[in-house]
């Protein structure tokens, strides 16, 4: 919750709703008083998805750093091994467009296929050690079969430490059962799971 003056602001989790009553009861049971209540929509964010050529680690480190670096209001920035990229942003998606342009322009990034999406903010990612991924066939795979995982919003792999990166809007307890059956029929192992702090 966050309060602005006289203002409350209730963000609500797994697609809770609050209704004006119990809002009133809560806030009445603290001493105060409701003067109006407002539903609002789903906090959104803008993704900016797009292909670059596949890049050593070393130089998808620096340009996500750079990515971030230029883009003050980036909630997220993950280059992968497959030359996939994902920027996502709060804020004016026209002006966060023209900055991800302007900054790929100034690293010499050449970037093909950009898409932009709304999506939902993303609460958690998790990150998956994934065996058996050593070219970019098997990497390719893992990813096709990561990204049919219900739940999952964004996927991007990493050849070169053999682990993917998940994102989703909010912490699964099914996740992990789901990425084993995911990827055991394709000949993978999942030596790691683990639900990152965001």
């Amino acid at each position: 919750m966050e309060y602005d003056c006289k203002v409350a602001t209730v963000s609500m989790k797994n697609d809770a709703v609050l209704t004006e009553q119990a809002a009133s009861k809560v806030i009445t049971d603290a001493g105060y008083k409701v003067v109006s209540f407002k539903r609002g929509e789903p906090r959104k964010q803008t993704a900016f998805l797009f292909r670059l050529n596949e890049l050593g680690p070393d130089e998808r480190a620096r340009l996500e750093d750079g990515l971030r670096e230029d883009l003050e209001g980036a909630d997220k920035v993950a280059v992968d091994s497959l030359g996939r990229a994902t920027v996502i942003v709060s804020g004016d998606p026209a002006a966060a467009k023209e900055a991800v342009s302007a900054s790929l322009k100034k690293r010499g990034v050449a970037a093909e296929g950009f898409e932009t999406k709304t999506w939902p903010k993303l609460d958690a990612t998790y990150v998956v050690a994934v065996s058996g991924m050593n070219g970019a066939v098997e990497t390719r795979t893992v990813a096709d079969a990561l990204a049919g995982v219900a739940k999952v919003v964004a996927v991007h792999v990493y050849r070169d430490d053999g682990r993917a990166t998940l994102w989703l809007k909010e912490p699964c307890d099914a996740l992990e059962a789901n990425v084993r059956a995911a990827l055991t029929p394709a000949g993978f192992s999942v030596s790691r799971f683990e639900l990152m702090a965001e």
